[in-house]
C-alpha cells in the first residue's frame, strides 16, 4: 500500500456529534450522537478560587467578570457565535476545545487554559505523514499554549480563541485524519453536510434561524472534506452554503428550493472529490481504496440528483446497486465502474446548470 495509514479507529466510540433526527440515519451515525460524559464532567469542574486565605472572591462574580463573550457552549460543537466558528467535536482534540470553550463562557480561564494546554500536548502526540504535517502540529500546539497564556491573563477575546481552535482543529485534522485505514470510518462525517442539510429543509418555514444553524454545521463538515481533499468544487460549495447560512438567519431567503439547490450542489461537490480520490488510488494500484471511494462518491451522487432528470436518477441508483457488488467483488472492473460515475457526474452537473437557467429557478 502506497498511501500512509493515520487512524485510531478505537476513539469513534467516544465521538459527540450533534444529533440529526433525518429518518435514513444509519446505526453507525445514530452512535455517534450520544453526548460524552468526561467532556461534560471537564467542562464542569472549577479551579480553586482565587485570593487571598482570608478573603476568597464570590466565584460567581469572578466568573462574570472574567467570562468572553460571544462564546456559545455545545454539547457536540465548538461554537464562536460572534465569529461564525463551528467546528464539530471528533476526537480528543474536540474534547479539550470544547472543555476550554465552556470553560471561557463561564469565566473560568484558568480551566479553561489547562485544557487548551491539554490540546496542544495531544496535537503534539500525533504522528503526521510528512515534515509539513508535523510543522503545522507544532504551530498549532505553539499558538494554543500562547493562548492559554493569554486567556489566563484576561486577554483573551473570542477572536483570538476562535483563531486558535481553527488553526488547531486544521492541523488535527491534516495530521491525523488525511488518511484512513477503512473509509467506513471516515463515512459518518463525510455524509454529515447532507443530512444537516436535509434536517434545514425541514426546519425552514417554521425556524429560520435553526435551518440557519444547520447550514452552518452543513457546512463544517464540508470544510473537513476540504480540508482532507483540496478542490476548487469543493471551495465553492463551502463559499455557497456560508452565504445561503447568512441569507437564511437573515430572512432574505423565503423559497426552500435555494436549501434543495444547496444539497444538491454539496452532493456533487462530494460525488466529485470522492471520485478522484478514487482515481489516484486506482493509479497507485490501491484497488480497495479505490473501489470504497468509488462508492461513496455514487452515495454523493444519489443526493445530488434531486435536480436531475428521472433517466440520470434512474441511471445514479443503478450505479449504487452496482457499487456494492463492486467492493466485495475483488475481480469487479473498476476502470469500467469509474467511466460509468465520471459520465454521471457531468450529467448531473449539466443538470443543475440547466435548472439554474429556468426563469426563477432557486428563488
Amino acid at each position: 500500500m502506497l498511501r500512509k495509514l493515520l487512524v485510531q479507529i478505537a476513539f469513534l466510540e467516544s465521538f459527540a456529534l450533534v444529533g440529526c433526527h433525518n429518518a435514513e440515519t444509519d446505526d453507525s451515525t445514530k452512535r455517534l450522537e450520544q453526548p460524552v460524559a468526561s467532556t461534560s464532567q471537564s467542562a464542569q469542574h472549577s479551579p480553586p478560587a482565587v485570593g487571598s486565605a482570608t478573603t476568597v472572591p464570590d466565584a460567581s462574580a469572578v466568573a462574570t467578570a472574567n467570562r468572553v463573550p460571544g462564546i456559545l457552549e455545545s454539547q457536540s460543537w465548538v461554537l464562536v457565535e460572534s465569529e461564525s466558528i463551528y467546528i464539530p467535536v471528533i476526537d480528543e482534540l474536540g474534547h479539550a476545545l470544547l472543555a476550554a470553550n465552556a470553560a471561557a463562557k463561564a469565566g473560568r480561564n484558568k480551566d479553561g487554559a489547562e485544557r487548551l494546554r491539554d490540546g496542544a500536548t495531544y496535537l503534539l502526540s500525533l504522528h503526521p505523514p510528512d515534515a509539513k504535517g508535523k510543522a503545522s502540529l507544532a504551530s498549532a500546539a505553539k499558538e494554543l499554549n500562547s493562548t492559554a497564556k493569554a486567556l489566563e491573563a484576561g486577554h483573551a477575546d473570542a477572536k483570538q480563541l476562535a483563531r486558535t481552535y481553527q488553526q488547531a482543529f486544521h492541523a488535527d485534522i491534516t495530521g491525523r485524519w488525511l488518511f484512513v485505514d477503512v473509509e467506513e470510518t471516515w463515512q459518518p462525517y463525510s455524509r454529515r453536510p447532507g443530512l444537516h442539510l436535509e434536517r434545514a429543509l425541514d426546519e425552514f418555514k417554521t425556524d429560520p434561524r435553526a435551518a440557519g444553524t444547520d447550514i452552518r454545521e452543513a457546512n463544517a463538515f464540508l470544510q473537513v472534506e476540504e480540508l482532507r481533499h483540496p478542490n476548487g468544487v469543493l471551495h465553492r460549495a463551502v463559499e455557497e452554503l456560508d452565504e445561503l447560512a447568512t441569507q437564511v438567519e437573515q430572512g432574505k431567503v423565503k423559497d426552500p428550493s435555494s436549501i434543495e439547490d444547496a444539497i444538491a450542489d454539496s452532493g456533487h461537490a462530494l460525488a466529485f472529490t470522492h471520485y478522484h480520490v478514487a482515481l489516484d488510488a486506482w493509479q497507485k494500484h490501491d484497488k480497495s481504496l479505490a473501489s470504497h471511494q468509488l462508492k461513496e462518491s455514487v452515495a454523493h451522487l444519489r443526493q445530488a440528483v434531486r435536480r436531475a432528470t428521472a433517466e440520470t436518477k434512474a441511471a445514479v441508483e443503478a450505479l449504487g446497486r452496482d457499487a456494492e457488488i463492486l467492493v466485495s467483488d475483488a475481480k469487479a472492473d473498476i476502470s469500467a465502474f469509474a467511466k460509468r460515475v465520471e459520465i454521471q457526474l457531468k450529467l448531473v452537473k449539466s443538470e443543475l446548470g440547466n435548472h439554474r437557467a429556468k426563469p426563477n429557478a432557486g428563488k
